[in-house]
């Protein structure tokens, strides 16, 4: 929500769009001069003294917009956080903008980086907090230049610059795609509507009458109740799947802040009317998440993973077994010494419903990505929509000894995915490490599989062109402008950062203030590499009064990590490898080291070294 008059406020999920209008100072100070000849005029200086950008006066005005062009220009995504939970949809400050901004090239009408970056702000609120929207389409008027400007979770893209001054058919057309862009060209997904969706019709209002807690300033509300009052836009919304069945949604569990990427979304559902009778009893909630087209759908994933632990083969006809037997059709995996493996369904997502929404030809994505297949950059996504029975943060265990368990399960639990299912998760971090409780006792869950992969039979290149991982955990070789392959062992570390992010930055089940490694949620990741480096040559920060007791069993985790990768540097050091000729290949660093070296960091970071520490 955006923090305007307190009583007038809208929600993100209000906009249709959003039309930025600015002037340049120059003409500004011109059209100051002409209408008075007074002493207080705007000049260049003035504007720079107050805190406004040298280059332009700005205002903004929310308002619906939308249109196409042939002529595209594509942005690299501004460089502001795209992680975390965060709700805030304030303007950017202007400390964001440059006071003095780089001289541009003559000629260059593409708009100045401060500007970008500002819009762009925008667009990201839209996306993450202005209900689920698979696209932006807005507008940057600058005197009497306009561009179109369009965002999604693959990219932000510009139209070609037209001074509708001077070609006025052009501004015309742009108001006559307004009046009749329809809501899936405003970017509304087709299968939810929302209980305050201005397109909705006045039935659709009363069939979606949900009570509201009315809405709080800080000062009326008691500090830990802010969030609990907080609206959010799919609050009230109803989701209708592909087999009829309709979900009320009510509150929201997580949400992605995130510009490009998935832009992941979790929020509680019920059934609604006389859909499934089955569900009703079930605490359950929706999963979105917009997924790059090359990857096996979560849903898929977790149904393979379930029929392994099941015990039913996931070899097919003319696979070799373990025991060197080629499979034929009428085999079956008894046939082959099948083990019972049904005791990790406990520490995996219940999934009861899965589905993808596709985008049709017509799409807006769909037009574009085919106009930006010769760039290779653009990459088609694909909504995922997963129902599943409630799991909870491991962020709400309060002690030791409730939080030590759990990670046991999710370590064996991912173990067992590697060794059985020959899969690699790829994204261990605080939010994907959950628990529930089965017949009173807590059990550690392991979820989001999106970017997971089995890699059994791994498919040609690479399934995004996105980085996998969650940047505050992953492992210091896959902060590396060119990472390396994804290994286990990855895994590994980045399940030590997320124990040792809760245990120095959460106390009784609530985040303290002031908390340690606050960098490694900011950083790029060349800057945080190094302060990860750093970190393993340093005494790491204090625990909190919570985890205390488990002081022990991290320095140990953490010594096995510094050992390892100090056997690496000293592998890399070596005389005998001063003339190795490898060293001269791209990226020779990792070239060089032997492959048990790299796959374990010598011996020193492996499964069983990890279970023994649990162990103690």
């Amino acid at each position: 929500m955006l923090n305007g008059p307190t009583d007038k406020p809208f929600f993100w999920s209000d906009l249709l769009a959003f039309v930025e209008f600015k002037m340049t100072a120059k003409k500004a100070a011109k059209s100051s001069a002409s209408e008075s000849k007074q002493s207080d005029a705007l000049s260049a200086s003035e504007l720079t003294s107050s805190g406004v950008a040298p280059a332009v006066v700005s205002t903004s005005s929310a308002i619906a917009s939308t249109s196409s062009s042939t002529s595209l220009t594509v942005n690299q995504p501004p460089r502001f956080s795209t992680s975390g939970n965060s709700g805030s949809s304030q303007k950017r400050p202007r400390e964001d903008v440059p006071e003095t901004p780089k001289k541009r090239r003559k000629g260059d009408k593409s708009p100045p980086k401060a500007v970008r970056v500002q819009c762009a702000s925008y667009a990201l609120e839209m996306l993450s907090h202005g209900g689920l929207r698979t696209h932006v389409i807005s507008a940057l008027v600058t005197d009497t230049e306009l561009v179109l400007l369009f965002y999604d979770r693959s990219l932000p893209v510009e139209s070609k610059h037209v001074d509708f001054f001077k070609e006025p058919a052009s501004l015309v057309a742009f108001i006559y795609c307004l009046h009749h862009a329809t809501p899936s060209q405003w970017g509304r997904v087709s299968n939810i509507t929302l209980g305050l969706d201005p397109l909705s019709t006045p039935d659709t209002h009363k069939v979606l009458a949900v009570s509201s807690p009315p809405l709080l300033s800080a000062s009326q509300a008691e500090p830990d109740e802010t969030q609990k009052l907080k609206p959010h836009p799919l609050r009230g919304a109803i989701l209708t799947l592909n087999n009829g069945t309709k979900l009320l949604l009510t509150e929201l569990v997580f949400v992605q802040h995130a510009l490009i990427g998935r832009g992941t979304c979790v929020v509680r559902a019920k059934v609604f009317g006389n859909s499934l009778e089955d569900w009703k009893d079930k605490s359950i909630v929706v999963k979105f998440s917009f997924t790059p087209k090359t990857r096996v759908p979560e849903g898929n994933i977790l149904a393979e993973i379930l029929s392994i632990a099941n015990g039913h083969s996931k070899m097919k006809a003319g696979d070799t077994t373990a025991n060197g037997d080629i499979m034929d059709d009428t085999d079956t995996m008894k046939d082959h010494e099948k083990p019972n493996h049904a005791w990790v369904i406990d520490h995996l997502p219940d999934v009861l419903h899965y589905e993808a929404l596709e985008l049709t030809d017509d799409d807006v994505q769909s037009r574009l990505s085919k106009h930006l297949e010769s760039k290779e950059i653009y990459e088609d996504r694909v909504l995922q929509i997963l129902v599943m029975t409630e799991l909870f943060s491991i962020t709400k265990l309060k002690t030791s000894d409730e939080l030590v368990p759990v990670i046991k399960d999710i370590f064996k639990c991912y173990r067992w995915l590697y060794e059985h299912a020959e899969l690699i998760h790829r994204d261990i971090s605080l939010n994907n490490l959950m628990y529930r409780e089965v017949d009173g006792r807590i059990c550690g869950v392991l979820s989001d599989y999106d970017l997971s992969l089995f890699f059994r039979k791994p498919k040609p290149g690479p399934s995004s062109k996105q980085r996998t991982g969650t940047r505050p955990y992953m492992a210091i070789e896959l902060l590396l402008p060119t990472p390396t392959k994804h290994l286990y062992r990855h895994d590994l570390e980045s399940l030590y950062y997320v124990i040792f992010v809760l245990v120095t930055r959460y106390d009784g089940g609530e985040p303290i203030k002031n908390p340690p490694l606050q960098d490694w949620f900011e950083l790029p990741p060349e800057s945080l590499r190094q302060v990860k480096l750093a970190f393993f040559q340093q005494v790491p920060p204090p625990f909190t009064s919570a985890f205390k007791s488990m002081r022990p069993l991290l320095m140990k985790m953490f010594m096995m990590f510094h050992d390892g990768y100090d056997a690496q540097l000293r592998c890399l050091l070596s005389p005998s490898m001063e003339n190795d000729p490898k060293t001269t290949s791209v990226d020779h660093s990792q070239a060089i080291l032997d492959p048990f070296l790299l796959e374990t960091l010598g011996g020193n970071v492996d499964f069983d070294a990890f279970q023994r520490l649990l162990q103690q």
